[in-house]
């Protein structure tokens, strides 16, 4: 029996760690429709996330501070997506592959979107794993928003055909990456161009009036009308 299960942070994003183990892990029969989102995973004695014949889907995860990233055993083919896996001593992906995310190793596979550049996170030595941002960041211990001198590149970095979900605004309207990706956490970063703007805004106005109109042709009942 194949097997489905969903872990999520509900607001800023949690932390897992094990001093002596895998911060996650996941045995037989879990598929992509099991997921793994928004944790950061730091200070893991083995590993970060573990696989052994399951390929559910990584997504949003900052993987930092760990002696390994992700490791997949036994035909494991999980779904890393969205992440940030940095920093790990002795490597990031074991006999795994990433999509659009952002990889210490030496030869990230560019053509599935994947970068190599430091994410610039906030304040690591201190557990804040958020991005630096020139247009704004979240400070949790402070509950407030700060600007920085520099935008980390993991800012709108995420697949392009997911959208940014919670983010506030302006998102670039792209998915960041990392554990705050998605989330009302997520740094900010400039409004698009001004062409954009306007064909977003001639397409939502398109999309409405059209279904405005729809509402004047639909076949009612005599005497409805």
């Amino acid at each position: 029996m194949r097997k489905a299960i969903s872990v999520q942070s509900a607001a800023d994003a949690a932390v897992l760690t094990a001093s002596g183990g895998y911060g996650a892990s996941f045995y037989f029969a879990e598929t992509s429709r099991s997921l793994l989102a928004n944790f950061v995973i730091t200070g893991c004695g083995v590993g970060a996330v573990f696989c052994e014949g399951a390929s559910p889907s990584l997504k949003n995860l900052t993987i930092v501070g760990n002696r390994f990233g992700i490791e997949a055993y036994s035909g494991s083919d999980p779904n890393i997506i969205n992440c940030i896996v940095w920093d790990n001593t002795e490597g990031d992906l074991w006999d795994c592959k990433a999509r659009y995310s952002c990889l210490q190793e030496r030869y990230p596979d560019q053509a599935a979107g994947n970068i190599q550049v430091d994410p610039l996170f906030a304040d690591p030595e201190r557990g804040d794993y958020h991005l630096k941002s020139r247009y704004g960041r979240y400070v949790p211990v402070e509950d407030t928003w700060v600007t920085d001198d520099a935008t980390s590149l993991c800012i709108d970095a995420g697949d392009p055909e997911e959208y940014p979900r919670s983010e506030r605004m302006p998102n670039g309207a792209r998915i960041n990456l990392g554990a705050y990706g998605g989330t009302p956490y997520a740094s900010l970063s400039s409004w698009p161009p001004l062409d954009e703007v306007w064909m977003t805004y001639w397409f939502a106005v398109a999309d409405a009036s059209a279904s405005f109109e729809s509402l004047f042709q639909m076949d009612l009942p005599d005497g409805s009308r």
